[in-house]
């Protein structure tokens, strides 16, 4: 018998009213609701053969606790950055745009107004001190030409600072927001050894930023390291009081090499927590 109380039939059988309307509701039901009922998996037939939806025939709103996509996601017509996803400059350009602006607007150069303000002020000045106008007439241009190119250039001086000040920020802005952190806890490690810890996307090369390493060993080393270019990232010398060792480093590694831990020394069944925030380049 079927979910909608009609039973199979024998050749010869006759086919009741409210059966065959059974049917009939079943075949509306998968047409418009896909199913009737709820309470079970959606499982196509074919792997990455069938869509839900269309680009003019959209669904209102999904709601999910999970999502898994093994290739691209878009929002609003955009991808989605995925850990290890090159970074290319469009994807900044018009936030840095922006905020150059904003430093460039806030900063300014004396027009042509405000340098004639302050000659005629040291004009009057001078001629307050008793300097008689003849008297001031050949001396006065020479001064004012050179307090002229001194204002201007002191107040182009200032100005590049200020710039230079908000560059400055806009770009720190920018490190961090393209920042990653490798986190992770390594147990029952004994003696001497080293693991890879991990790689960057392929054809680009890892930029650390800083590290900070902490074991429950008494003895022996622990070291972060590149192991083709052979450049030291960090170092944690354990002892009994528990020392643990943090600090900013800015050190680049080749292109596709990875990060590699090493121990030598160090107590039976140790541990160690490791975090390490890395750019990709």
């Amino acid at each position: 018998m079927s979910v909608y109380g009609s039973s199979t039939k024998a050749p010869g059988q006759n086919v009741r009213y409210f059966e065959w309307n059974a049917v009939v509701n079943g075949i509306d039901d998968l047409y418009f609701n896909d199913s009737p009922f709820m309470g079970r998996d959606k499982i196509p037939r074919e792997d990455g053969k069938f869509s839900i939806g269309s680009p003019n025939a959209r669904l209102k709103n999904v709601y999910s606790l999970w999502g898994y996509f093994d290739s691209d996601c878009f929002v609003q017509g955009k991808r989605v950055i995925k850990d290890g996803d090159p970074v290319n400059i469009y994807d900044i350009f018009i936030y840095a745009r922006t905020r150059i602006t904003e430093a460039i607007d806030k900063s300014s150069v004396p027009g042509k107004l405000d340098v004639q303000i302050i000659y005629l002020e040291q004009i009057k000045a001078d001629i307050e001190s008793g300097v008689s106008v003849k008297d001031y007439s050949t001396t006065a241009q020479n001064q004012l030409k050179t307090t002229t190119r001194d204002a201007i250039i002191e107040a182009i001086k200032q100005d590049l600072q200020d710039i230079k000040a908000k560059l400055d920020e806009v770009r720190a802005e920018i490190d961090e927001l393209y920042t990653k952190t490798f986190s992770d806890v390594f147990t029952g490690l004994s003696g001497s050894g080293s693991m890879t810890l991990f790689y960057p996307g392929l054809g680009r090369r890892i930029e650390t930023r800083s590290w900070f390493l902490h074991s429950d060993s008494t003895k022996g080393v622990f070291f972060l390291r590149f192991p083709v270019s052979n450049k030291y990232i960090g170092a944690l010398f354990c002892t009994r009081s528990g020392v643990s060792q943090h600090n900013r480093a800015h050190i680049p590694g080749n292109v596709d090499e990875p990060i590699e831990l090493l121990w030598d020394g160090i107590d039976v069944n140790s541990s160690i927590i490791i975090q390490i925030t890395y750019k990709e380049d």
